[in-house]
């Protein structure tokens, strides 16, 4: 038995006329059925076949047995007729409620012989077959979550409308046919909701082709992918006119590159290859400048852009001398600073295989040192991968997330398309856009092993470095203590909570440190203005920078303002093997140390740092607790409200724990 409770089908108003058509129903049944003259009532106002009366004909669709009748019809008019009141419109609704339910009574003739043509029809079952024959030709592709029982076992299961509706359609056919002879009587009227389910099509091909437009018939899904569909036809049309033009701009920028390398420019040689990059235009530089630019890109830390340089010089020159240097420096960087074994590994033993085109012998000996330390980690690795089971996430190797493009993600990772009957890529782009909302580090969740690898192998390959993980592998922090108080021991600390609570934590319990700074407050005035003209609130800074004690603003329109003072609130917190996640402020927290002469001076909360970044194994960064601190300024780890400092705060923790999982 399947039940029908939900359609994932969303509309564009609220469904007044349904309601009111709902709520009439309800208000005839409770008003008449209890009445001893019910019966009377039914044959006065019922659809009798053999006397056919216009007023029964309407009357009769308000009428109905019993609560159950009435139930059942009800849930059928609320899980379909507000989607069809969507695009039909209330007006149109209406009289196609009322010939729906009219042209089902007469079709009830046809299929009634012998008793039943003298027995009184009553239900809005008419008028709801329309809606629902409407419904299977407007809307096939929509879900309809269904619970379906075996052996009383509740089972859910989501079935496309016209799977659903045609076979719903197809046993009202089959009943009307075995209860149409003369010694067959049944209780329903299959033939009406036959004629009214024909009506509903029939009136549904109508109104579609004369009032509505295609585009309004399409639910959210389709919208997107027919809109997708057409920003891709017009990026190909704008390729193909602007090829030739690219074609000139690779050779302009060629040009001005190469003339900065050999001025010894290397600034802005750097700069004009930011931009080139930027502009996406396929082909290399010249391999001694695109060899030269990806070093110095590399040298500055720029790993992105040094990756994207290393690999044109691969792509564009693969059997050019310099092309064997190239794959040792992307396999370095792969397995280095995007923390990808598998990919690092693979480039680094295509790099070794052409050592003699190599002539730096340094890159050389780094190449077989790296590779001899991934081959034993990554050994590990895929032995346990391989054994694996569940479910898997895919998390984002890079801390910036302005460097992602989620649009770029959820469309590269809708190519996935349909596999073994099922739109896979469809299922992973939403998952997707869940989660990239949330900016967690986070891409998909709770997924196969197989959609994982294979996503990962998709978001790769548009320049995103990403990793699959085993679900259980990703740690979860759910709820963040506020702390009031902290004591410091040789071996460990002590907390206490908001609540009252005492938290006592020895120093192997820690598994990460997040230290930040928050904008609380702001004093004085900009040099024209107040702050609140241009920062309507705090969240609003995109950007702060101090020069000579003033600080310079920007906030999310770009607009400017000049404070002499900023304010900010410090705040750290503590992440432990058992799961707690302790928030220290210095706002909330009092700090008693093991120097008494430190923990009251004016600044205990950078002492109290100190002594918890000393006790935990270093000052800054621990083989075991990356700690973010700076003790001349606080500017390296600001956040521009509480919930980034959430998100990265625990994003971060994250990475941390499963790059030292894997490697």
């Amino acid at each position: 038995m399947f039940f029908p409770y939900f359609d994932e089908n969303p509309k564009q108003r609220v469904p007044y006329l349904t309601y009111i058509f709902i709520a009439i129903n309800i208000v005839v049944f409770f008003l008449l059925n209890f009445r001893p003259d019910f019966e009377e009532i039914v044959s006065r106002f019922g659809f009798i076949p053999a006397q056919l009366s216009p007023v029964a004909l309407i009357t009769s669709m308000f009428l109905h047995v019993n609560f159950i009748h009435l139930l059942g019809n009800m849930w059928f008019l609320w899980l379909f007729g507000d989607n069809i009141e969507d695009k039909f419109g209330s007006i149109y609704f209406i009289f196609f409620y009322l010939s729906g339910g009219i042209f089902a009574n007469l079709a009830h003739i046809l299929f009634s012989s012998g008793a039943m043509r003298t027995i009184p029809c009553i239900g809005a079952s008419g008028s709801i077959s329309a809606i629902m024959g409407a419904y299977f030709l407007l809307f096939p592709r929509a879900k309809i979550s269904n619970i379906f029982f075996i052996y009383c076992r509740p089972i859910k299961i989501k079935i496309n409308a016209y799977v659903f509706l045609g076979v719903w359609a197809l046993f009202q056919l089959l009943y009307a046919a075995f209860s149409s002879g003369d010694l067959q009587v049944t209780s329903v009227a299959y033939g009406a909701h036959i004629g009214g389910f024909l009506f509903g099509i029939l009136a549904g091909l109508i109104i579609r082709g004369t009032l509505l437009k295609s585009d309004t018939l399409l639910m959210s899904q389709e919208l997107e992918e027919e809109e997708e569909q057409k920003e891709f036809d017009e990026i190909i049309h704008k390729a193909v006119e602007i090829k030739k033009e690219k074609a000139k701009g690779l050779r302009e920028f060629e040009e001005e590159i190469g003339r900065f390398l050999d001025e010894g420019d290397n600034e802005r040689a750097i700069e004009a290859y930011t931009l080139f990059e930027s502009q996406s235009i396929p082909g290399a530089l010249k391999p001694v400048y695109q060899q030269k630019i990806a070093d110095l890109l590399n040298a500055g830390g720029k790993d992105l852009l040094a990756l994207q340089a290393y690999l044109r010089l691969i792509a564009q020159y693969s059997d050019h001398q310099f092309s064997a240097a190239a794959l040792c420096r992307v396999g370095l960087l792969y397995s280095r600073k995007f923390k990808d074994a598998v990919e690092g590994f693979s480039y680094l033993l295509k790099g070794i295989e052409r050592a003699e085109e190599i002539s730096d012998k340094n890159l050389i000996e780094e190449t077989q040192k790296e590779m001899a330390r991934l081959s034993q980690a990554l050994h590990a690795v895929i032995l346990e991968s391989a054994q694996q089971e569940g479910q898997f996430c895919v998390v984002a190797q890079l801390f910036d997330e302005t460097l992602w493009n989620s649009d770029r993600i959820m469309k590269v990772l809708r190519s996935a398309g349909m596999k073994d009957g099922k739109n896979i890529g469809m299922k992973l782009a939403y998952n997707a856009e869940r989660n990239l909302r949330k900016k967690d580090g986070i891409i998909l969740q709770k997924i196969t092993k197989e959609e994982a690898l294979e996503s990962v192998r998709l978001i790769q390959s548009i320049g995103i470095p990403a990793i699959a993980v085993s679900q259980k592998d990703m740690p979860a922090y759910p709820f963040i203590r506020g702390i009031r108080k902290v004591s410091l021991r040789e071996d460990g600390m002590s907390f206490v909570g908001e609540d009252g609570k005492t938290y006592d934590l020895a120093v192997n319990d820690i598994v990460y440190i997040c230290l930040a700074q928050l904008p609380y407050f702001i004093y004085g005035r900009t040099k024209e203005a107040s702050p609140q003209d241009v920062f309507s609130k705090l969240s609003d800074i995109f950007a702060a920078k101090q020069t000579a004690g003033t600080w310079t603003l920007v906030a999310q329109s770009k607009k400017k303002g000049e404070i002499k003072d900023l304010k900010f609130n410090r705040v750290l917190d503590i992440f432990t093997s058992s799961g707690l996640r302790l928030r220290l402020s210095n706002l909330s927290c009092t700090y008693e140390g093991k120097d008494s002469s430190r923990a009251n001076s004016n600044d205990t909360f950078a002492f109290m740092v100190e002594d918890i970044a000393a006790l935990a194994g270093g000052e800054k960064i621990d083989e075991n607790v990356e700690l973010f601190i700076s003790t001349s300024t606080w500017l390296n780890t600001y956040y521009r409200n509480v919930q980034e400092l959430n998100n990265k705060g625990l994003w971060k923790m994250r990475l941390h724990l499963i790059y030292d999982k894997l490697l």
